[in-house]
């Protein structure tokens, strides 16, 4: 009796074992279809409130405006790249507090500092299309990403 439900284990564990690497193969195959269903806001554009735009005016609508009296040869102004993984919405509200850590951080150390040199940096806040508009060719996407610029 032992000697037969030892096989059975034995059995029962090999098939554990290719039904995981078959799933976990499956992941990998599908991980960027994954990856877009899981971003995508599920509303279209046409129907999404979408966030208030900036007050440029205000200086909380800017992630950097130089104060400095002296300038280079040339003002920069420096649109950062699209940080919003999004999930739920079309555009970022550009007031996210996390957003703007992960700016000051990440993004302006490393994109716009090079710039300095050249004289004044002016980085504003805006409303950043979501990644998953970078990865389909819909038309709720163009329109979300021409939104971020208005």
């Amino acid at each position: 009796m032992g000697e037969r439900f030892k096989g059975f284990k034995r059995w029962i564990f090999v098939g554990s074992v290719l039904f995981l690497a078959v799933f976990l193969s499956a992941a990998f195959y599908w991980r960027y279809d994954i990856l877009r269903t899981t971003l995508d806001p599920k509303v279209p554009f046409q129907t999404y409130e979408p966030p208030p735009a900036p007050d440029y005016a205000k200086p909380a609508a800017w992630v950097l405006r130089s104060q400095a009296a002296t300038a280079g040869p040339a003002d920069v102004f420096f649109v950062h790249p699209t940080t919003y993984d999004g999930g739920r919405d079309w555009n970022a509200p550009y007031d996210q507090p996390k957003a703007a850590r992960y700016l000051n951080r990440v993004m302006l150390p490393n994109y716009a500092a090079p710039f300095a040199r050249v004289g004044r940096i002016f980085a504003p806040h805006y409303r950043q299309a979501s990644l998953y508009t970078f990865l389909t060719l819909r038309d709720d996407a163009r329109d979300a990403r021409r939104f971020a610029y208005d």
